[in-house]
């Protein structure tokens, strides 16, 4: 758009609401009166702050250099100080039009990368009531997202994406403090009741069961300037993704605890604290039967027509799987089979025939060292050869028996890829 023409009045309104635009500058000018004294304007840039007051008529902000406008203040100096009060107020990013500003205060957004969209500016008489006009926002300025706090059980408030850790978050509590109105609102899941009603700010959540997963939103006007992101680390799987305002985060279906949580509160406008793949871990991610091709259909027709090698020779087990299908041989026990193939712990990515393995479990003495393998064969079933014979159980059964102390990981044995 550029310069807009010069708007005159006691009251009048620059800029553009509805269609995205950020202000770049302004040029404000002293009211033609016959009264000394002047109307200065001082601007918030992005990534430079406040710029100092310039004088009437001088352009406050910059041009040719794509930096929004965040916040303005002005004020009056002289006799027209004297006789006449100025207000202000700014249409902001998200917030729409927020409250009007005496002279000499913030209008706007600080620290929220923000983009002020239009301005308007009042000239009453001293004492005189201020303007009125549609309003979207209760407060006239807001620095920064504030703080987020969050404890669980008797342990202290961490804030700001700080690691809550704990074997169990059973009494989770967030709060969230800002110079928006709101708070924050928690809901739980758990094991045997699901999800559980959304409590207030800094309220217990989950009636001293282990928390599996959270949803975190924020309330009041919040949500216009503010997001909350967080993410859990899921027992025997690791940090998952983070998630966004009311998003699940953590595990359902499948018996697995938070066992440490972070929490970060920043402006809508910014990017994620981190990855946001796979921020809920479930049972039912991994690839179906249905959903295997050709290739994948023989490792489990093979599986299932495998012999059982002995006990303790669960990798040469799946080694004679993939031979039999057609995919060459390799060799290795399950500890070098998990350093070398198995690279993923999101279901998302477990494929039919993919090898599963731990690099150590604490069950029996060789597991412990030289960890254990099977192979996944779809509809959450994996096969494997223990010390009795070739099994089948669930993936679910799987990961909680031999995740204990290690990650379960996935891939192709031997980098064989089969889908």
């Amino acid at each position: 758009v550029g310069w807009q023409e010069e708007r005159r009045g006691y009251n009048v309104t620059v800029g553009t609401t509805g269609r995205a635009l950020r202000v770049e500058a302004l040029r404000v000018s002293r009211p033609g009166l016959d009264l000394s004294g002047d109307l200065q304007c001082d601007v918030h840039v992005q990534r430079e702050g406040w710029k100092g007051y310039v004088s009437s008529g001088a352009v406050a902000g910059t041009t040719g250099q794509a930096k929004r406008l965040e916040a303005v203040r002005m004020k009056l100096t002289g006799e027209l100080g004297e006789r006449y009060d100025l207000w202000y107020r700014v249409h902001a990013q998200g917030a729409g039009w927020m409250a009007w500003a005496p002279e000499g205060e913030r209008a706007g957004t600080e620290g929220l990368a923000t983009r002020l969209e239009a301005v308007q500016v009042a000239l009453v008489p001293q004492g005189g009531a201020a303007p009125s006009g549609a309003q979207g926002f209760s407060r006239a300025f807001v620095s920064g997202p504030g703080t987020v706090r969050y404890a669980a059980g008797s342990s202290g408030w961490v804030s700001n994406g700080a690691q809550l850790s704990s074997e169990g978050l059973a009494n989770l509590r967030v709060s969230a403090s800002s110079q928006v109105p709101g708070g924050a609102a928690l809901a739980v899941h758990v094991a045997k009741s699901g999800w559980l009603g959304a409590v207030g700010d800094g309220q217990p959540a989950g009636g001293g069961a282990q928390v599996q997963a959270v949803r975190i939103s924020l309330g009041g006007e919040c949500p216009r300037l503010l997001s909350v992101w967080y993410r859990g680390y899921v027992k025997g799987v690791g940090w998952m993704g983070w998630a966004r305002d009311g998003a699940e985060a953590g595990s359902v279906g499948v018996g697995r605890p938070l066992t440490a949580l972070q929490v970060v509160v920043q402006s809508r406008n910014n990017e994620a604290p981190g990855s946001t793949e796979h921020p809920l871990y479930t049972a039912h991610e991994a690839q179906s039967l249905s959903d295997a091709n050709a290739q994948q259909l023989r490792l489990v027709n093979a599986a299932k027509v495998t012999p059982w090698p002995g006990s303790g020779l669960c990798g040469a087990w799946v080694h004679d799987v993939y031979a039999n299908a057609g995919f060459g041989r390799y060799y290795g026990n399950a500890c070098n089979l998990y350093d070398d193939y198995c690279t993923s712990s999101n279901l998302s990515d477990l494929k039919v025939g993919m090898i599963i393995a731990v690099r150590t479990h604490p069950h029996t003495t060789a597991g412990s060292i030289w960890g254990h393998v099977g192979m996944y064969i779809g509809d959450d079933k994996v096969m494997q050869s223990v010390g009795t014979g070739v099994t089948t159980e669930s993936l679910k059964s799987w990961m909680d028996y031999y995740g204990a102390t290690c990650t379960p990981k996935w891939g192709w044995n031997g980098n064989a890829r089969a889908a």
